[in-house]
């Protein structure tokens, strides 16, 4: 009884309520505090929602996360994640993930390449693999591919990303996902950020986020808000030296609790 009601919790909590699928997926601590709203800053770690990015990107990235989702129900989450531009046209990242308990996990790898199709405009695709285990039963695979497609001028852009492509032993009501994200620089350091995802049996689900920095040089901050369901997020990023980067973060359900994280990254 006790395995069962931990892993109706984790799905609960995963999937939001009232058939829900709009509680944002955990992928980096940089994107946990902006309800993964941004599809499209070329210096931190945004690869793993949106691959056409890599190629505009400064640097290369490494990013390490975790948090524990919605604390009360003592669910663990992971990610383990790197982002490499070359030849100044393509890109290509790698990206380990899961989550769970004693009672059920589920561990994912996505593997991603990406070009410039012009100075403004990139196209990624993205391969995931995932592997479920609930505890006294066999695991079971899926696989899913994602397109991305981007285009980044100086202080705006827009990107459309469209995942659960070519599912493969996958739930139908997981697929499939469509975001639309935008982002506009207003003054220097400062973005605003929105997001629009969509699955084919959800409400259209808005995110409105925002960049900005704090009273010390190395510290920025971010927030966002996002509907159905409502979501509030919180984070602060803080560089201890010139590459490498800490991210603290927590995201808000009125009914589930808080969901905090952590992460580190370093850029070369």
């Amino acid at each position: 009884m006790t395995n069962i009601l931990n892993i109706f919790i984790i799905l609960l909590s995963l999937s939001g309520l009232n058939g829900q699928n709009n509680i944002t997926k955990f992928r980096s601590a940089y994107q946990h505090g902006l309800n993964n709203t941004d599809l499209l800053s070329n210096s931190n770690d945004v690869s793993a929602i949106n691959p056409s990015i890599i190629p505009f990107q400064n640097k290369k990235l490494i990013a390490i996360n975790s948090s524990m989702i919605y604390s009360d129900f003592g669910i663990a989450s992971y990610s383990i994640g790197a982002s490499i531009p070359f030849s100044k046209v393509y890109g290509s990242s790698l990206l380990i993930f899961g989550y769970g308990n004693n009672t059920f996990k589920q561990n994912s790898i996505a593997a991603s390449f990406s070009r410039i199709l012009s100075r403004h405009l990139s196209i990624g695709i993205q391969q995931i693999l995932q592997n479920r285990k609930i505890k006294g039963n066999s695991s079971s695979y899926s696989a899913t591919t994602s397109i991305a497609i981007t285009t980044r001028w100086h202080n705006w852009g827009l990107a459309l990303v469209t995942s659960g492509l070519l599912p493969i032993n996958v739930n139908e009501n997981q697929i499939p996902t469509l975001k639309l994200g935008v982002f506009l620089s207003i003054v220097d350091k400062t973005k605003i950020l929105a997001r629009v995802k969509y699955y084919s049996n959800s409400p259209i689900s808005p995110s409105l986020g925002l960049t900005f920095p704090l009273l010390v040089q190395k510290l920025f901050s971010t927030i966002a808000v996002q509907l159905n369901p409502t979501l509030y997020s919180f984070g602060i990023n803080f560089k201890i030296r010139d590459r490498l980067k800490i991210c603290i973060s927590d995201q808000y359900h009125f009914q589930l609790g808080h969901w905090p994280a952590a992460g580190i990254e370093y850029d070369w």
